[in-house]
């Protein structure tokens, strides 16, 4: 059984060399050795001026967090729905709008893709939104990319 290639650390191994707890910190907070307490998480308060929210990660708050993790900038402020959907009539799913089809309910955005490639996606195939915003549907803030480039773009280790 392989376990985690840190120094005296005998849990079994999760990924990339690391078990899950130190695999988590390193994606969380940049460093494997960081402690919870030590990072800001569930202690402190955000660093991001203004904000008032208790620190998750990085000394951010959860919002502040995935802003800098997917955009590389705290700054970014996503908008709310486009003023009219491709497809008409919509209703959310959470993050995303679906929309009704012969097939049933399905992410509009994904229709969307379908329609401006010409044919079904594979399930391998995801649809990135550019900005950010999981209810603009716009041909042009959609990007077609496999699952594994998509995972990468939102969690890969590129991230400083």
């Amino acid at each position: 059984m392989k376990i985690c290639t840190i120094e005296n650390c005998t849990k079994p191994y999760f990924s990339n060399g690391l078990c899950a707890m130190h695999y988590n910190r390193k994606r969380r907070h940049g460093s494997t050795d960081t402690r919870i307490n030590e990072a800001g998480g569930g202690s402190g308060q955000c660093m991001v001026s203004g904000c008032k929210r208790n620190a998750w990660a990085r000394h951010m708050c959860l919002m502040h967090y995935k802003r800098w993790l997917i955009h590389g900038n705290t700054d970014v402020v996503i908008q709310g729905h486009p003023p009219e959907s491709p497809l008409g009539y919509v209703k959310e799913d959470g993050k995303y709008n679906v929309v009704k089809t012969e097939r049933g309910w399905e992410y509009e955005h994904r229709v969307v893709m379908e329609k401006k490639i010409g044919r079904p996606l594979r399930k391998d195939e995801h649809v990135h939104h550019i900005n950010g915003n999981g209810h603009d549907n716009r041909e042009e803030n959609l990007q077609l990319m496999s699952a594994t480039d998509h995972y990468h773009l939102h969690w890969g280790w590129q991230k400083p």
